[in-house]
Order: structure tokens, then C-alpha cells, then sequence
């Protein structure tokens, strides 16, 4: 059912419901359908890229200051990265790590102020453990290491790879995946999401992912997905509309001497049979919420590669 449809068929459910009013409704209810569950056509695949690190030449940094001066090595090189330096972070040695805000070379820009000693020539190095996640994220499912068949730990968060941690030496292919900071929209940029990779990766890998996006408005032109009924949706919509009509039958009288609370049960139970109906047929085509994965036990905080399943049976962890 077509967006427009589905609030101009609302209209004629309640009197003095104005197209505005249905408008808000029908996408309130199509809002509540998505969260109810992890519905198969909310889930998105990408890839987590963390590209090879850059150490050639040096830099000289300076203490309580932003800006990194490149020699002429490192600038070639950092300037061979073109944009992507801003997705990056920096180093010196096995120091605090900074975002890279900006490169001009032969001057890097840092995300705060440099707050180590001052030096010249000093060793850097330069790699991406932060990833923004896509846009429309809501959560990841999974991420995998197609080369070592091993599946991230996605329980994590900074604070508890900090307790682990603290100045990131572990450099090697990451296995970890943590919730590092959310970054809040502003009129020049829209809202993120990063996490971090652990242990550092320096090596070039592509890290294929799969996540469940954020539920998505309706707006003119678009429909639901086919496996959600018309019938499943305006049930939802009437139930919401039945809701308006009783917060405003003392403003109108074509509203008043209609039992809109047994109208809004009636709607739910409507509604109630077909999710019942719809989860299963969901859940045929993507099994995913019937139970827990053994693979990363609750709480356990460990995972298993390929390599360990296949020389072992299944070890269920509480």
C-alpha cells in the first residue's frame, strides 16, 4: 500500500481527522511496526575497511599544539591517501591515539592538542581502529574475518578495552568490535556513530558486516514491504487514530457517543493476530530470533573461529 493511500484511507475512518493528522499517524504506525522486531528487510550489508598503516618518514610534534609537521616522506605519502586522511587516526610510537581533522601538507591537523613532549623526527604511524558506522544504522548482527574464519566479539565497549589496554599495544588483526562514541547532528554534519577495532590493525582487510538499519519514515511514493499486509498496517493506523479520537471527542461532536476504546481493542486485536502471523512467516525466511547465538554465549565474552568448531562440539556457556 502506497504511502498516500494509507492516510487518505485513514480519513475515512474518523470523522474530523484532518491529512495532516492521518499523515502522522500512518507514519507512527509503520514506526512501531519496524521496532517491534528484527524484521528481515531491515537488514543491510557493508564492509569494515581498515586500510594499511602509514609509517614512512617522520613528523615533528609539539607540545599543547593541534598541527603535526610532516618531513617530506611522510607528506608524500599521507598525501597519496587523498580525503580518506580525516576518516584516519595518529600516533607517535605507542602514544595517546588522535583523530586526524585535517592535512595540508605538510602539516597535519590533530583533534585536540598535541599533549606529549616535543620532538623532531619522531617514529608515527597512522591507521583507521575508529569506524563510523553507516548512516542508517541501528546495531550490528555480525562482522567476520572471511581470511582467518573468525567472527568480532560486538559486546564490548571503550571502557572496558581501556581496563584491558590502556595505550592500544596490541597491533595485530582485530578481533574486537566496541561501542567507542556517538556524535550528535549538527547543521553541517549528520550524526554518527563510531566504534573501535581491537587490537589496532595496520595490515589492509576488508571485514565483511551485516547490521540492522534504523527504522525508516514513509513518505509519498513508497510502500511497505510485501511481507507486511495492508491489513497489518491500517490496523495499526486505525488503533493510533482510535487513540486521537478519544483525546479530542470534546472538541467535536461527530466524535462523541462512539465507544472508540472498544474500536481501538477491536483494531489491536486485528493487528495482534496478523503480526503473529507475519513474525512466523518472517521468521521462516530469516531464522534470527528463536535463539540465542552459541557461538558468543551471554556474558561469556568469548568467541570461537571455524578453525575451533570444527574440531569440537558445541560448548553451551551460562
Amino acid at each position: 500500500m502506497r504511502y498516500e493511500s494509507a492516510w487518505n484511507e485513514l480519513l475515512s475512518s474518523v470523522p474530523k481527522l484532518d491529512a495532516l493528522n492521518a499523515q502522522k499517524l500512518v507514519n507512527r504506525a509503520w514506526s512501531n511496526i519496524q521496532h517491534m522486531r528484527r524484521w528481515t528487510f531491515l537488514k543491510r550489508e557493508t564492509a569494515i575497511i581498515a586500510p594499511d598503516a602509514i609509517s614512512t618518514g617522520s613528523v615533528t610534534v609539539t607540545q599543547n599544539s593541534i598541527t603535526v609537521a610532516a618531513d617530506a616522506a611522510a607528506a608524500i605519502a599521507i598525501t597519496a591517501v587523498g580525503a580518506d586522511i580525516t576518516t584516519r587516526q595518529f600516533r607517535v610510537g605507542l602514544g595517546p591515539i588522535y583523530n586526524i581533522s585535517a592535512f595540508v601538507s605538510p602539516n597535519l591537523t590533530l583533534d585536540r592538542v598535541y599533549g606529549e613532549t616535543t620532538a623532531a623526527g619522531s617514529v608515527y604511524s597512522i591507521f583507521r581502529n575508529y569506524i563510523t558506522a553507516p548512516a542508517d544504522f541501528l546495531r550490528w548482527e555480525s562482522v567476520i574475518d572471511p581470511i582467518f574464519a573468525y567472527s568480532f566479539s560486538l559486546d564490548w565497549t571503550k571502557e572496558e578495552i581501556d581496563r584491558v589496554d590502556p595505550q592500544r599495544g596490541a597491533v595485530n588483526f582485530p578481533f574486537r568490535l566496541a561501542a567507542y562514541r556517538y556524535i550528535p547532528a549538527t547543521p553541517t554534519i549528520a550524526e554518527q556513530y563510531k566504534f573501535e577495532m581491537w587490537p589496532v590493525p595496520i595490515l589492509f582487510r576488508a571485514y565483511p558486516a551485516l547490521y540492522q538499519i534504523r527504522h525508516q519514515p514513509f513518505t509519498t511514493g513508497l510502500e511497505q514491504p510485501p511481507i507486511i499486509p495492508d491489513e497489518m498496517l491500517m490496523a495499526k493506523a486505525r488503533y493510533l487514530s482510535y487513540e486521537w479520537a478519544m483525546s479530542n471527542s470534546g472538541r467535536y461532536p461527530e466524535l462523541k457517543g462512539i465507544n472508540w476504546l472498544s474500536l481501538r481493542g477491536m483494531a489491536d486485536a486485528e493487528f495482534q493476530g496478523h503480526f503473529k502471523q507475519v513474525s512466523r512467516q518472517d521468521e521462516e525466511i530469516f531464522a534470527q530470533n528463536l535463539a540465542g547465538n552459541y557461538l558468543f554465549p551471554a556474558f561469556a565474552g568469548i568467541g570461537y573461529g571455524a578453525n575451533y568448531w570444527q574440531s569440537h562440539a558445541p560448548v553451551y556457556m551460562y
